[in-house]
Parts: C-alpha cells; sequence; structure tokens
C-alpha cells in the first residue's frame, strides 16, 4: 500500500509519526488506526483512496494481487472511493455487515458505540448484506443510507450526503440529530469524556460549526438551541437539560 503519511493528522493539524499510525503484520496485512483527535487519508495498492474518521481502523493486505477480492475489515468510520477493477471487488467487513462494489464513493460508520452501522452511497452502487444468513442484501443508489441494527436487520433511507460526509471536510454537521450521537462524536474528536445530568439523552439539536474551533467554541453552538447546556471539569464534558438563568 501507499500511505500518505502526510495525511495523518491531530485535531489541532499537527502530524502524526507514521510509526504511531500503522504495524504491518507477519501474515502481510497492514493495520492503520487514528487515535481521537485524528484523521487519516491512505491510498490503497490498487490506488482507491480512504479517509479515516476520528478513533477509526482498517485492516487490509499490503497488496490485492492474486485475491479473488479486494478485501478491508473496518471499525469506526470511513470514507471511500474505490478504483474500478471489474474482475475484483472491494468488500469492506465491520461487525454487522459487509458492503460489496466494483468502484464507487461511499461512507460507512460503524462505530462499536453506536447502536447501527450505517452506509451511505454517494456514487455508483453497492450491495450490502447482513451477517445473518436469512436477512435479505440490498443495493443502494445514490442518495440512499442502509442502517443495520444490532440485530442485523437493514433498513433503506433517503438521506443528505453531504450531512453524512461533513467530518471530511473538517465540519459537525447535526440535522436533528440525537443528543448522545452528538457527544460520541465530541467525544472521539477532542477526546473527552462525557456524562450525563438530568433527561437529556432523547433531544435533538441542529446546527454546524468547523471540527477545528476548541470544543468550548461547540458547545456554545449547541447551548444556544435552548435544549441542552454544558459544565467542563477538566477532561469531562456534563451535559444538563438547559435552564434559563
Amino acid at each position: 500500500a501507499v500511505i500518505d503519511v502526510a495525511g495523518l493528522k491531530y485535531s489541532d493539524q499537527t502530524a502524526i509519526a507514521a510509526t504511531q499510525a500503522n504495524d504491518i503484520k507477519k501474515d502481510g496485512l497492514m493495520s492503520i488506526a487514528t487515535p481521537r483527535g485524528g484523521t487519516y487519508q491512505v491510498i490503497l495498492s490498487d490506488g482507491s483512496k480512504v479517509w479515516l474518521n476520528a478513533a477509526s481502523s482498517i485492516q487490509f493486505p499490503a497488496s490485492f494481487a492474486g485475491q479473488e477480492q479486494r478485501r478491508i475489515t473496518l471499525v469506526g468510520e470511513a470514507y471511500f472511493e474505490i478504483a474500478k477493477h471489474t474482475s475484483q471487488k472491494f468488500v469492506v467487513y465491520t461487525r454487522n455487515q459487509e458492503v460489496a462494489v466494483l468502484g464507487t464513493h461511499f461512507n460507512i460508520n460503524s462505530y462499536l458505540d453506536e447502536g447501527n452501522e450505517k452506509t451511505t452511497l454517494l456514487e455508483g452502487s453497492v450491495r450490502v448484506s447482513s451477517v445473518r444468513a436469512d436477512v435479505k442484501d440490498v443495493r443502494l443508489v445514490p442518495g440512499q443510507q442502509a442502517t443495520v441494527s444490532a440485530a442485523s436487520k437493514i433498513d433503506i433511507d433517503e438521506v443528505d450526503v453531504n450531512e453524512v460526509v461533513a467530518w471530511k471536510e473538517g465540519k459537525f454537521v447535526f440535522v436533528e440529530e440525537n443528543v448522545p450521537s452528538i457527544m460520541n462524536k465530541i467525544a472521539r474528536w477532542y477526546d473527552v469524556e462525557i456524562a450525563y445530568e438530568g433527561d437529556v439523552r432523547r433531544k435533538a439539536l441542529a446546527g454546524s460549526v468547523s471540527r477545528f474551533k476548541n470544543v468550548s467554541e461547540v458547545l456554545e453552538m449547541l447551548s444556544a438551541t435552548n435544549a441542552v447546556q454544558f459544565r467542563i471539569e477538566g477532561r469531562k464534558v456534563i451535559v444538563m437539560p438547559f435552564k434559563d438563568k
């Protein structure tokens, strides 16, 4: 694989050394992981490009030559631009699904602390399969998102793809998103601990802000919704119901 070491950065845009980013195993597989607050771009041996979001990892062979399929394993979130090879499909394996393509652009969110896994198609076509043999495969068209539940059920929705891949462009974009999902993203990016006081988990918030703002500015934007407020104690962020002063 050709790895763009310069593409690996912490949230403050400082570079991460290559030795922190990848590990070549004895079986020829490469494992690449981003820390909290880091993003990474890697170019695979077939020319496919992968952008890793914070606290994510992929495992893949150093070369796809001689293999029946181009296979990688993902934990976390990644955006893919897959080089077309008609004789060798590209397959991404996660905890509850596999996504098979020949050449396309798509995003997969498969963080272990999220209840569902989501595959969003921007260009081309993909087939999403559950790990359960009794669940029927689905094919997506651009603009669709497949959600695979913990029970491996698959649902399809029309979504705003720009919102889904906003992280790749350095933005947080929330559109009526529930508070735990938002706070998970903040925790992974700013490497903070999240705690809750009061009943806020079912609230939904909306807003947009650069991921390169400091965490207090992001929390200030969310507080402006008058739905929640925050208290910061060291590296812990406490989420509370909004109260008028």
